[in-house]
């Protein structure tokens, strides 16, 4: 078993409702795997600034939401893109990100 990839203490500190709690993630579910999809199948493209705008947006979802762990890896790929670096190289921390987003849906699929 995996361990739990989510943390509702932001959340939590925004609403004690548990309404807000259900809204904030079917938010998350919502917006966020459509976000890695397209992630995945742009992160190749030369020259494609949608990876870099991606992740941007990814950032607020991840912290919002408490996936704390994958946090600093999708700002750091959002500086190495911006900067240049080979894309090809950066394909494992890519892969590593869209596992651990799409392990963190999973389990929050299931509340």
């Amino acid at each position: 078993m995996h361990e739990c990839l989510y943390d509702f203490t932001y959340i939590r500190s925004l609403s004690s409702s548990p309404e807000f709690l259900k809204e904030m993630i079917a938010l998350f579910l919502k917006k966020v795997p459509p976000q890695i999809d397209l992630l995945e199948s742009t992160v190749l493209q030369p020259a494609s600034e949608e990876p870099a705008k991606i992740l941007h947006q990814l950032k607020p979802s991840l912290q919002m939401i408490g996936c704390h762990q994958y946090l600093p890896e999708c700002i750091s790929l959002e500086y190495a893109l911006r900067s240049g670096e080979n894309r090809t190289a950066l394909l494992p921390r890519f892969k590593k990100l869209v596992e651990g987003a799409r392990l963190c849906i999973q389990q929050l699929e299931v509340l």
